[in-house]
């Protein structure tokens, strides 16, 4: 489901917890992805993209043979 700003809206939620260090590093490399290339994007989606992509690359890794 939508909402006005266009982003949406989940049902289930998970809460992370990070160090200072790195919710700075968070919302620097957010802000750099809108300063550079126009990238708008949420702590949120940002942290679900990063979850995903890892995810991709493990599995990848145990299809080829590394672990």
């Amino acid at each position: 489901m939508m909402n006005v700003s266009g982003r949406t809206r989940h049902k289930s939620k998970v809460t992370i917890y990070l160090t200072d260090d790195e919710l700075l590093a968070l919302d620097t490399t957010v802000l750099e992805l809108r300063r550079r290339w126009g990238v708008k994007i949420d702590r949120g989606r940002y942290v679900r993209e990063a979850i995903f992509s890892s995810s991709l690359h493990r599995i990848a890794e145990r299809v080829r043979g590394g672990r």
